[in-house]
């Protein structure tokens, strides 16, 4: 889960605060002394770290506010006794309140100008601190009581250290959390090109109108396919990974001036996890879905379809977004004998599909229940085909059991080996029936028990137009007599 640091990266954290509470107690003053001033320093280095090391961005500002925050919470102490644990987060807010004033004009700097720029609001800062000798005391600083934090007295080098240890356990937690989020993401695209900041979710306005963003939230474990399948999958994901070294390192790129993106095609009937496979490879890259909007893709005048298609494939190349086209084989269709103008111009359409999917180097992935209805062009420029079978008794079981959540309240007598046996349909119908039984539960006010979960069955059985006898679907009291 993004956001989310694994428990074996919080183990130092936990070390740290150990060593808080326990150096004081084995070291001399002297020593504790110089660890304080380290981690006040390990904190500004990290702040330095997310603004070059992640984002990529050359700013020096961030020593002015950290000064800011520091005079801010020594001031409201001296002049208005402000507790050192309330001003300290009222500096900090007036510290972002002054870097909202001050980064709005520097977003219209880049490279060398933003760098030139936040240098010389630290040099002001300084000069500020220095020279307003009846605010900041000037060189000499400011004389405050020791702080106070919930009755504990920070006098003395050894009783600041645990605090130390505590805030900068906090600021690198906070760093973790944030680095691993979806805006982490977004800092290290900027970090490579201010255009690929748009794979992130932050801008990508090009893309809106002709695709829609999928969040994906399933992982592997959530997915049921035979092995054969996920090793596909995993495959696809270390092709994408492994792009640079292959071509770059290995000189690959010699022999593939062209033709290097990722191409799939997931083919299968509807229902089988081609969608869901698509999240969660894009989610597994770190990367974001678009899936392609085929009703604002074609169109019926001349010209304006291949237009849209430039549009996608050079917005996704910026993003580096991964391209979801479902129902593909409707724009990736066989090209025909030309006997008018109108199938000629479908076969510009298609020859210029096949153009931009040879140029385009990222992730396109294709999904189709009719593969035999695509052109062979298509098919043979694709680097992966992936069947996606329908689904087994052993599979519809493991389907049934991964469709309810832990907290939903089954009854005693739901008997999931049953229905796979019984109910022959596609997960993505399973997955339906799971959430009509549980809306069905609720107005009942009762569990998700088997007559719910029969009269779900029978709706979409009827709705995806199956005919089926009532006694396959025995009430509850006679599941074990047909077993």
């Amino acid at each position: 889960m993004y956001g989310a640091p694994p428990l074996t990266r919080l183990a130092p954290l936990a070390l740290l605060l150990l060593a808080g509470f326990v150096l004081p107690l084995l070291l001399p003053q002297y020593f504790l002394y110089l660890g304080n001033f380290l981690m006040m320093f390990a904190v500004l280095a990290l702040g330095l770290d997310l603004l070059l090391g992640w984002a990529g961005q050359f700013a020096f500002a961030h020593i002015a506010f950290f000064g800011i925050g520091t005079y801010a919470t020594a001031l409201l102490n001296v002049r208005l006794g402000v507790p050192f644990v309330v001003g300290m987060p009222l500096a900090a807010m007036l510290a972002g309140l002054i870097g909202l004033a001050i980064g709005f004009p520097a977003t219209r700097l880049r490279t060398v100008y933003l760098a030139l720029a936040t240098f010389a609001f630290a040099e002001a800062a300084q000069w500020v601190f220095n020279s307003w000798d009846k605010v900041t005391g000037g060189p000499d600083g400011l004389r405050i009581a020791a702080p106070n934090i919930l009755g504990y007295r920070v006098g003395t080098d050894p009783t600041a250290f645990p605090v130390m240890a505590v805030i900068l356990a906090l600021v690198i937690a906070a760093t973790m959390y944030l680095t691993t989020s979806k805006f982490g993401r977004a800092m290290c695209a900027v970090r490579e090109s201010e255009h690929v900041a748009a794979a992130s979710g932050i801008a990508a306005p090009n893309l809106g109108g002709l695709a829609r963003k999928i969040e994906a939230r399933d992982s592997w474990s959530d997915i049921v396919l035979p092995q054969a399948q996920l090793n596909q999958l995993l495959e696809i994901a270390a092709h994408v990974k492994r792009a640079q070294v292959i071509f770059e390192q290995w000189g690959f790129e010699k022999h593939f001036s062209y033709g290097r993106g990722v191409t799939a095609l997931f083919e299968g009937p509807s229902g089988t996890g081609k969608t869901m496979a698509a999240g969660i490879l894009a989610r597994k890259l770190g990367l974001d879905l678009h899936k392609i909007d085929l009703s604002s893709v074609v169109s019926k005048y001349i010209g304006e379809t291949e237009k849209n298609l430039d549009r996608i494939f050079g917005e996704a190349q910026a993003s580096n977004a991964v391209l979801f086209f479902d129902e593909a084989d409707a724009l990736f269709g066989k090209r025909s004998e030309v006997k008018d103008a109108h199938d000629r111009y479908a076969n510009l359409e298609i020859a210029f599909l096949l153009q931009r999917m040879e140029e385009y180097s990222g992730i396109v992935i294709l999904a189709s229940n009719m593969k035999q209805n695509m052109d062979d062009a298509f098919v043979r420029r694709l680097r992966f085909i992936v069947p996606f079978p329908f689904p087994t008794e052993d599979d519809r079981e493991l389907i049934w059991q991964k469709c309810f959540p832990p907290d939903a309240p089954l009854g005693d007598d739901v008997d999931f080996r049953w229905l796979a046996r019984k109910v022959n349909v596609a997960g993505g119908n399973i997955k339906n029936i799971s959430l009509r039984a549980a809306f069905l539960a609720l107005d009942r006010e009762g569990v998700i028990d088997m007559d719910c979960l029969i009269d779900a069955t029978k709706r979409e059985i009827e709705k995806i137009g199956k005919v089926f006898a009532m006694a396959e679907f025995r009430p509850p009291a006679r599941i074990t007599e047909v077993a």
